[in-house]
């Protein structure tokens, strides 16, 4: 998969059996497929367009689905996820551990470097 490669629709539309309402679902990839969070709005050329992250081939892209097609497009091409996180300096892939007092309380967390 790389920049610009260009995916045939995967929407497909059904009747929700509670309510009846249509709803049309965008994408239909096994991996995961989400919109951004809800402070960032995704939506460009003028409402025809919709942004949105994919973990296809097992790496995190970002995707624009053409609502008027469907079409969907790859718009970066991102590494590979790593294959395990260490806590060595020695790996390619290391981790630093972050400490922050939240309210009062420690919270740990971890974060890529």
């Amino acid at each position: 998969m790389s920049v610009g490669e260009v995916f045939a629709p995967e929407w497909t539309v059904f009747d929700d059996p509670i309510s009846g309402v249509q709803v049309k679902q965008l994408t239909n990839y096994k991996g995961h497929s989400h919109h951004f969070y809800f402070t960032n709005p995704g939506w460009y050329a003028g409402g025809t367009k919709l942004l949105f992250g994919s973990d296809r081939a097992n790496r995190a892209n970002l995707y624009s689905i053409d609502l008027g097609s469907g079409e969907i497009t790859q718009l970066t091409d991102l590494a590979r996820y790593p294959r395990r996180l260490r806590r060595s300096s020695s790996s390619r892939v290391s981790t630093r551990r972050a400490t922050r007092r939240i309210s009062g309380t420690t919270a740990k967390s971890w974060r890529l470097i």
